[in-house]
């Protein structure tokens, strides 16, 4: 039987603390996305995420992903988050967002606090490594400046 979406968020964060510690040594693999998507969501699901949507004359500009019926988009914001429960997170979640320096970062939700997310992601608390770190809503805000929270279908 399919499991349900509960089931698949659990098991996109078990399956991606198998891996917490692990340098990759290639170059692809230790990119976020192809973290999140090669080792953790495709061996749960089968799917592929879809590629990061890019149009430099929009404000979600590597902030999101090409459409696809893999994965529904839960919430998406530009500019500043008013709290970290408007973004309606759930552990297992993935989010895309878009730094204020233009640089795109993948990574899948652990836990929420109330103005903390715990995150799941690769080659950002060290260079070519997994990591567990939490960022909390001012650094959000001073950091990020647009982000799509995905479920995974």
């Amino acid at each position: 039987t399919a499991m349900s979406d509960e089931q698949k968020r659990l098991t996109i964060i078990a399956q991606a603390k198998v891996y917490l510690g692990r340098k990759f040594t290639s170059q692809e693999d230790r990119q976020c996305k192809v973290f999140v998507q090669k080792f953790v969501v495709n061996p749960i699901s089968g799917i592929t995420l879809p590629q990061n949507y890019k149009n430099i004359y929009d404000p979600f500009n590597l902030a999101r992903w090409n459409n696809s019926s893999e994965v529904e988009i839960v919430y998406q914001w530009l500019g500043n988050l008013s709290s970290i429960s408007s973004m309606s997170l759930k552990p297992g979640y993935i989010i895309q967002w878009r730094m204020k320096d233009g640089t795109p970062h993948t990574f899948i939700v652990e836990a929420i606090g109330l103005y903390t997310i715990q995150m799941l992601d690769a080659n950002f608390v060290a260079p070519l490594t997994v990591g567990r770190h939490w960022q909390d809503l001012n650094w959000i805000n001073q950091k990020i400046s647009a982000g799509t929270v995905y479920r995974v279908k």
